[in-house]
């Protein structure tokens, strides 16, 4: 079964990074530019693994994973971050340092698809 990713990032270096590798994947996926624009593609995207920036404009990548986690509870959540410093009392199910290589996410990617 092909696996639903959702990426949401608002750098575009990271959704075209994310572009090459979710495509050598074969998985389907939507990706968002920032936190509004994640929400609303979500209304009708249903995935099963999701990565989101923890610091976009509008809502950010933890109050999109506060909302996930009730609407979504069975996905598996990545959030992406360059601060050291970040804490929730949600917690994703993996945080990764930025800035990461196409490899690092090959990598990661793969591990996550092998388990889920």
């Amino acid at each position: 079964m092909t696996k639903k990713v959702f990426v949401a990032d608002d750098s575009s270096t990271i959704r075209k990074l994310f572009q090459m590798v979710l495509k050598k994947f074969n998985c389907e996926y939507k990706i968002a530019s920032d936190g509004e624009d994640a929400l609303k593609k979500l209304e009708s995207f249903r995935p099963d693994i999701f990565f989101l920036d923890a610091n976009m404009p509008g809502k950010t990548g933890w109050e999109i994973l506060e909302e996930i986690k009730k609407t979504f509870p069975d996905s598996y959540t990545i959030l992406m971050t360059a601060d050291d410093d970040e804490q929730s009392d949600i917690n994703p199910d993996l945080l990764i340092k930025k800035p990461f290589s196409i490899q690092d996410l090959t990598m990661i990617l793969s591990r996550i698809l092998e388990i889920r």
